[in-house]
């Protein structure tokens, strides 16, 4: 539950704590009180959505040099991916396409080795949904 203490506009975010998918949707919230009830209206401009399953696997990791990424998702639209820094630093966007529902993507990073040996972040941007993952590189 979400408690809110006056009208208006909200962003909610959902985090899938088991596949790391979020979802945001921005949510008007208005009431109206008499003396005998509280009455809560429904949040307006909310519709009903179809479940969205955005998939992706990262290997090998550890890796001392290219990692190759597989996503799929059962919604088609643009794909992004993204690499950042632990630090929350973007070091590249390597992925900018529209994709296909249930099609299996393959798309490898960093094949010339030029980031350092550390641990990074991926994340994969479809529409309102997103995923993070975590990358391993080594000397």
């Amino acid at each position: 539950p979400v408690n809110v203490t006056a009208e208006g506009e909200y962003i909610v975010t959902a985090t899938n704590t088991i596949t790391g998918c979020t979802d945001q949707k921005t949510v008007l919230v208005t009431s109206t009180c008499d003396q005998r009830s509280i009455k809560q209206q429904s949040l307006s401009n909310l519709e009903m959505e179809t479940f969205i399953q955005l998939n992706s696997k990262a290997y090998p990791s550890p890796s001392k040099d290219k990692v190759t990424i597989d996503f799929s998702s059962t919604q088609e639209g643009k794909a992004k991916i993204e690499i950042y820094s632990m630090t929350g630093t973007l070091i590249s966007t390597f992925l900018d396409i529209k994709i296909e529902a249930d099609k299996q993507y393959q798309v490898t990073f960093n094949e010339d080795g030029y980031l350092p040996s550390g641990v990074y972040l991926y994340v994969i941007r479809l529409g309102n949904h997103s995923i993070k993952k975590r990358i391993v590189l080594t000397e």
